[in-house]
């Protein structure tokens, strides 16, 4: 646009010098010789004001110009740290975009991401391109063509294409986390993702193997928990309360033991909530209330703390209304209404709290509304 704006004032002061020299030459008094003699000009102020214009216009594009030149001279070639920063901005832009609230899922979108935006490899470039117009579903589609096209890295493509597809392709997903699991079985977390995909899709079968084989190839502490409760929840789902409790056990036995070692690793503290709130569930199952409503307590302090810690952490106060909510019915079914409505009331207020500052979370407007729910039906009644 400034280009054009230079180009029109040139092209002005063109014309307007051509018709001051039009102008002069038709009112050229008949001394005048021709019009290049002062009394042409004279003669003609129209032609004198289009000749002035014309210079003027000519001289403002010259001068446009000549700032724009300098400009560029002046300018600061763009350093690594520009770069870095321009890149940290595309990939914070592409993961809002993707919008997971999974934690796991969301550590997972990230490496991926960053991966296809650092390559360099030709192969990646489609899906690069992609990614950077949020076309996820095209990105993914060429991720698939790469791998089949390198199988030295085909597995970290299947990954990666398993990971940006997981909330928004469950088939593609699956394809995707099979044939990274089947090219590089070592990977855990690579079971654990085809684990759930697999329970999402009614096929708890399949992942109880794919949980399994997470088990069997984990190393770090971390991920023998996580392994151990993906096992423990497909057997809750099978119906085997007693393999569900034994796994949740195991787990949480791992998760305790981390939580304690780093006391301000939150991550670590959500993990061992979530153990709790695993344990607490089957007990449930089973008709051991004191059990449960223990359990669910232990999980509601942990995350009352990491609530309180960051007020600002949507997460952290959906844990915290899930855990007021877990309690409630646990309390109501021992038959403390007034316990159970107290409960309930809190986890309305968390629920609603984010609902507000984040409306696109859907599962969390539903989840305001059923604790809505409760509340005029327990507090009615306590």
């Amino acid at each position: 646009m400034i280009a054009f704006k230079r180009i029109l004032l040139a092209l002005l002061g063109i014309c307007c010098i051509g018709g001051s020299a039009l102008f002069a030459e038709f009112y050229k008094p008949a001394k005048a010789s021709n019009i290049t003699d002062p009394a042409t000009w004279i003669a003609s102020p129209l032609a004198t004001l289009a000749a002035a214009l014309g210079i003027a216009f000519v001289l403002l594009s010259v001068f446009a110009n000549v700032v724009q030149v300098s400009q560029a001279f002046a300018q600061k070639p763009a350093t690594k740290k520009d770069f870095d920063n321009f890149a940290k901005d595309l990939e914070t832009k592409v993961l809002a975009a993707l919008n997971s609230r999974d934690p796991d899922l969301k550590r997972a979108e990230s490496a991926a991401v960053a991966n296809i935006l650092a390559s360099a490899d030709p192969l990646d470039q489609p899906a690069k391109s992609d990614l950077k117009r949020l076309d996820f579903d095209a990105s993914v589609d060429e991720l698939f063509k790469a791998a089949e096209a390198d199988e030295a890295q085909a597995a970290r493509r299947y990954r990666d294409a398993g990971a940006l597809s997981y909330g928004r392709n469950v088939a593609k997903a699956l394809k995707a986390y099979e044939r990274a699991s089947r090219l590089d079985p070592a990977d855990v977390w690579t079971w654990i993702f085809l684990a759930r995909l697999r329970v999402s899709s009614g096929d708890t079968a399949a992942a109880l193997t794919a949980a399994r084989s997470a088990l069997a190839h984990a190393k770090a502490a971390r991920d023998r928990s996580v392994s151990l409760s993906e096992i423990g929840d497909v057997l809750r789902q099978q119906g085997d309360v007693g393999g569900a409790l034994k796994s949740f056990s195991d787990s949480l036995d791992i998760a305790r033991k981390l939580a304690e070692a780093d006391q301000s690793d939150a991550r670590a503290q959500r993990d061992l909530s979530i153990s709790f709130d695993n344990v607490g569930n089957v007990l449930l199952q089973k008709g051991d209330l004191a059990g449960a409503l223990k359990s669910f307590s232990d999980s509601l302090d942990i995350r009352r703390k990491l609530a309180d810690a960051d007020k600002n952490d949507a997460q952290a106060q959906v844990d915290l209304g899930i855990s007021c909510d877990k309690i409630a019915d646990a309390l109501e079914e021992s038959g403390d209404l007034a316990g159970a409505c107290s409960h309930y009331r809190e986890s309305l207020e968390r629920f609603s709290n984010v609902a507000k500052v984040a409306p696109d979370w859907a599962d969390v407007s539903r989840w305001a509304k059923e604790a809505e729910a409760h509340v005029r039906r327990t507090c009615a009644a306590a």
